[in-house]
């Protein structure tokens, strides 16, 4: 019985982290570029200097699931001219969303 039961819990935590891989860093990239992209959107309303007519870029580096439901990523993002920065950030999805729960500049301009 007690083997049964470690065996299911295995389980399901290997299925947890094959979903993450899977579904939950997509979900991510798509909800970190929505996130740029209605900044953008912003700062082209306001008619700001260093935003150009151009569409913003973002590149992501590297997405990793560190663990179940947990993902590290790594993106860049250029709005126009030297408007941008990239970073690290630790995303938590759960299922229905995205939570970033710390985030480091690496650079802007």
């Amino acid at each position: 019985m007690k083997k049964r039961l470690v065996r299911a819990c295995l389980i399901t935590v290997m299925f947890a982290y094959v979903a993450t891989w899977v579904w939950g860093i997509p979900a991510v990239h798509t909800r970190i570029a929505e996130d740029l992209i209605r900044n953008y959107k912003s700062a082209l309303r306001l008619r700001r200097p260093d935003v150009g007519e151009h569409h913003p870029q973002v590149r992501f580096g590297a997405s990793y699931a560190i663990l179940p439901f947990v993902t590290v990523n790594h993106y860049e993002y250029r709005y126009g001219g030297l408007a941008g920065w990239g970073g690290f950030t630790i995303d938590v999805w759960y299922l229905t969303g995205t939570k970033t729960i710390f985030g480091i500049t690496k650079w802007m301009s």
